[in-house]
């Protein structure tokens, strides 16, 4: 499967440059897709809720923005940057929710399997 893919239950989705946005893709043999993501991809999707509960765990836009762009790279197969994100902090602050949240995914994603 490409690295550069998102395997999504209903398609894949890649970066279009030239577009400046996500491109769905259909799940063909040649993706070589075993594990997707355990959600379907949906542009129209609500957030709201997603980023109400960033913004309880990471009040200052930055870290929040941050946040949001290492759970994004966590979406890909292969960790493209080559860094990881390390929370601390006292208990009740959120960021055993926030792993716990990551975790889950990343646990559902793999449990999943599609034939093509």
């Amino acid at each position: 499967m490409p690295e550069d893919l998102i395997p999504c239950m209903n398609g894949a989705l890649s970066w279009n440059e030239t577009a400046g946005d996500w491109e769905h893709r259909a799940l063909t043999a040649d993706l070589n897709i075993r594990f997707p993501l355990a959600v379907r991809y949906d542009p129209n999707a609500p957030y709201e809720f997603f980023l109400e509960k960033l913004r309880e765990i990471f009040p200052d836009e930055d870290d929040m923005r941050v946040c949001q762009e290492y759970l994004g790279v966590a979406l890909f197969t292969k960790n493209l940057t080559h860094n990881f994100l390390y929370l601390y902090g006292e208990g009740g602050s959120g960021n055993g929710r926030l792993t716990v949240m990551a975790y889950a995914g990343r646990v559902a994603a793999r449990e999943r399997s599609v034939s093509v």
